[in-house]
């Protein structure tokens, strides 16, 4: 029997709907959900895009306890190719490192205080050209994440920003799965997750960092080729 001792959102996105569950062969139990939301079934400035709709990448869920944890399937880890790492950078303001870019990609980002109460916030840009990106930012002090696509090519999306609370650690780890116009954000080992769509052209491939106060920065990046 199980008793509610507290609820939350499955998913902290602003896309992720309907999801449906299965169970693997080898007894995983498999989570897949719809990238889209009621607001942007309206939107119709898609450019030259002919599709609309995408589905989640597949997670699998487990529970610890007493949370439902979710991560993407090892599966995925078959498409990875072309490694990039940066290793105990210290920031403190802009960063972009050259060889750190790409739109289809699994990255794995670790983020610590240089020091006690060293780091007000972080953001990560991703998708970014000139004019357009989609950005994560963590904020110490209150530990939240928020995830904003309000610079991007979806300005008639009344939702255009979400927000998580984070635990309360002295790393924050995240895993970002970044498609072409999606983006799966994994925080904290599947402790929460953040789904969201942006329209950005393909050709926007720049990442970057941005902190304030002095942060420790870890990084691994691979291009997905499917």
């Amino acid at each position: 029997k199980f008793i509610t001792e507290y609820n939350e959102a499955v998913d902290s996105g602003i896309d992720f709907y309907a999801s449906q569950t299965v169970k693997a062969p080898d007894g995983k139990i498999i989570l897949i959900g719809w990238m889209q939301n009621w607001d942007t079934c309206n939107l119709t400035d898609r450019g030259n895009r002919n599709w609309f709709g995408q589905m989640s990448i597949p997670r699998e869920l487990s529970l610890k306890n007493g949370k439902l944890v979710q991560n993407p399937i090892k599966e995925i880890e078959a498409y990875r190719i072309s490694k990039t790492s940066i290793n105990d950078v210290n920031i403190d303001g802009e960063y972009s490192p050259e060889n750190l870019q790409g739109r289809i990609i699994d990255m794995e980002v670790t983020i610590r205080p240089k020091e006690e109460k060293s780091l007000h916030s972080f953001t990560i840009n991703l998708a970014q050209s000139e004019k357009y990106k989609i950005s994560l930012e963590y904020k110490a002090n209150n530990h939240t994440l928020t995830f904003d696509r309000c610079n991007t090519e979806m300005r008639n999306a009344v939702c255009s920003q979400s927000v998580c609370k984070v635990s309360d650690l002295q790393e924050l780890k995240l895993r970002i799965l970044l498609d072409t116009y999606s983006a799966e954000v994994f925080v904290n080992d599947g402790q929460q997750v953040m789904t969201n769509t942006f329209y950005i052209e393909p050709s926007a491939k720049k990442i970057s960092f941005n902190s304030v106060g002095s942060a420790v920065v870890n990084s691994t990046k691979y291009d997905l080729h499917f």
